[in-house]
C-alpha cells in the first residue's frame, strides 16, 4: 500500500491500552470482542487459528484431552492478561483455579515448573514461541482437539488516521491471502 509502518511488539493488554488511547493505530491480529469494538475497527479476517490445550509433554498419562470444556474444571490453568480464549472457556475459568501471567512465553515457562497444569494457548503463537526459544522445544504437547478456532483480523484505533485506509487495508488482506503470502509467513515463524 505505500504506507511506512513500524512494528512494535508488546503484551496484549499493553497495545490494547495504547490503541484505546489512539497512541497506536493499530493491532496486528486480535479475536473481536465486544468490549474492544468500543475503541477499535477490525478489518476482515486474516487468518483462522486453532485454540490448544498445551500440557507439559513429560506429563504422566501423555496430553490432556476432553470432550467437553467442563472437563479441564479439575486443573490448574494458566492464562495470559487481557486475553479472551471465547466466551464459554472464559465462563469455566471463572469456576477454576486460573493462574494469569504477563504474557504466553511467561506461562509456558510456568507449565515447565508444574505450577499450572495446563495452558490454553494459539496454535500459530506456540509454535512461534517454541521456534524463538529452544529451551521450549519438545516439551510440551496439545489436546487432540481445539477448545475454540479465533477468527482473527487487524485492529484498527478509532483515534488513527489509518480508519478511512480499512477498504483498502482489506483489499490488500484479500490479496495476501489468495496469493498464499500471510499462510507463507506464518510457516516461516513457526516450523
Amino acid at each position: 500500500m505505500g504506507i511506512r509502518t513500524t512494528i512494535r511488539m508488546l503484551p496484549l493488554k499493553r497495545a490494547l491500552g495504547y490503541a484505546r488511547e489512539g497512541r497506536i493505530d493499530g493491532i496486528m491480529i486480535l479475536i473481536k470482542t465486544e468490549e474492544r469494538s468500543a475503541y477499535l475497527h477490525y478489518t476482515e479476517p486474516v487468518l483462522t487459528v486453532r485454540g490448544l490445550i498445551w500440557s507439559r509433554a513429560d506429563r504422566p498419562g501423555g496430553p490432556v484431552h476432553f470432550e467437553r470444556l467442563e472437563d479441564l474444571r479439575h486443573y490448574v490453568m494458566g492464562a495470559t492478561l487481557g486475553y479472551s480464549y471465547g466466551q464459554a472457556l472464559d465462563e469455566l475459568m471463572e469456576t477454576m483455579i486460573v493462574n494469569r501471567a504477563a504474557s504466553d512465553y511467561l506461562n509456558y515457562k510456568i507449565l515447565l515448573t508444574g505450577r499450572i497444569d495446563i495452558f490454553p494457548g494459539n496454535e500459530i503463537v506456540a509454535k512461534g514461541l517454541f521456534k524463538r526459544h529452544p529451551e521450549l522445544r519438545g516439551k510440551f504437547h496439545h489436546s487432540d482437539r481445539s477448545f475454540i478456532e479465533w477468527v482473527l483480523h487487524m485492529g484498527i484505533s478509532k483515534r488513527s488516521s489509518l480508519v478511512p485506509l480499512i477498504p483498502r487495508i482489506n483489499t490488500a488482506l484479500e490479496e495476501l491471502k489468495s496469493s498464499g503470502k500471510i499462510l507463507e509467513t506464518v510457516r516461516r515463524f513457526t516450523e
